[in-house]
């Protein structure tokens, strides 16, 4: 049995380019199944595509500057424009800004091969740009930021509850933890509520018992899963009823910049209540990477709620 501490990384595409999104784009897919790399990305998202997996190719970001008289004649899909806006137009996971009789337009891998922004008789691609740095918002674009999350169970359905995120998530349907692959099945550290934090001698019996339990609990189904698996010949789908809320999973989560402060507002200022510590820990990680100032940045995003 293995226990493991949370962690939270930046990942980053290589290249506002649709290579450089399709091999972001498996990247992020390999999460699902317990690996990072593919010898041949195309290939791999190509069969996402084929078997209809499409919310992978949520991950993959690009870039377009485009003529407003060309984007005019596109063939777009108008159910997805937002009337909030009069410059500005708002898909799922696009952003569209006008200025100077240009489209300036942030959006996903998804969006941009399944017809959002098709021009009749012209490639797409031409428009295709660079901004100088894709994690920061410029006026004209906005930055997305993609993180790579190793939680419990538990806390990886508090964070998939923002429906506004790309996700994708370790299955353990697919991913077996009995075998060498994997190594076995893992745990995320945990809070021994037994225990006060700072306080030298609240390591007393109780919390000795309860550690001890906790931790039975977590041997006892390893061994269970392990032997539906390879004795009794379950598939990992069968067995993983047995997995505990406090199995180890990682998962990637992308969104737009004012998304990620629209989760931190929740998970750090605490303004729909009181957060689960482990969740916390997780949003200051984050917090921390994109230099939110807690008092500044989330006035501002209070006073932009309250404005619109």
């Amino acid at each position: 049995m293995e226990l493991n501490e949370d962690f939270v990384q930046v990942w980053r595409q290589d290249g506002l380019t649709i290579d450089g999104a399709i091999k972001f784009v498996a990247e992020c897919a390999t999460v699902c199944y317990g690996y990072h790399k593919v010898d041949d990305p195309v290939k791999f998202v190509n069969n996402l595509i084929k078997n209809k997996h499409f919310s992978p190719l949520e991950h993959g970001t690009l870039y377009l500057k485009i003529p407003s008289d060309v984007f005019r004649m596109m063939d777009l899909d108008k159910s997805f424009l937002s009337d909030e806006f009069v410059d500005r137009y708002n898909f799922e996971h696009s952003r569209i800004v006008t200025h100077d009789n240009m489209e300036y337009v942030s959006t996903s891998y998804l969006e941009f091969i399944t017809a959002k922004f098709p021009v009749a008789g012209i490639d797409g691609s031409q428009y295709i740009v660079e901004p100088t740095n894709q994690e920061f918002d410029d006026g004209l674009f906005f930055g997305r930021r993609t993180f790579y999350i190793g939680t419990s169970i538990a806390i990886s359905r508090e964070l998939n509850r923002y429906r506004m995120h790309s996700i994708c998530e370790q299955s353990t349907r697919y991913c077996n933890f009995s075998s060498d692959k994997f190594g076995g099945v893992k745990f995320s550290m945990f809070r021994n509520p037994n225990i006060e934090i700072g306080v030298s001698n609240s390591y007393n019996l109780r919390a000795w018992i309860s550690d001890k339990l906790v931790k039975i609990a977590f041997k006892v189904d390893s061994v269970i899963y392990n032997t539906l698996i390879k004795r009794f010949k379950w598939k990992a789908e069968d067995a993983r009823l047995i997995l505990p809320l406090q199995t180890r999973t990682k998962m990637v989560h992308t969104c737009f910049n004012d998304e990620w402060l629209y989760f931190l507002d929740k998970r750090l200022s605490e303004s729909t209540g009181k957060v689960h510590p482990e969740m916390r820990a997780i949003a200051t990680k984050i917090a921390s990477v994109m230099h939110v100032d807690l008092n500044e940045d989330f006035a501002q995003f209070s006073k932009c709620n309250k404005e619109k």
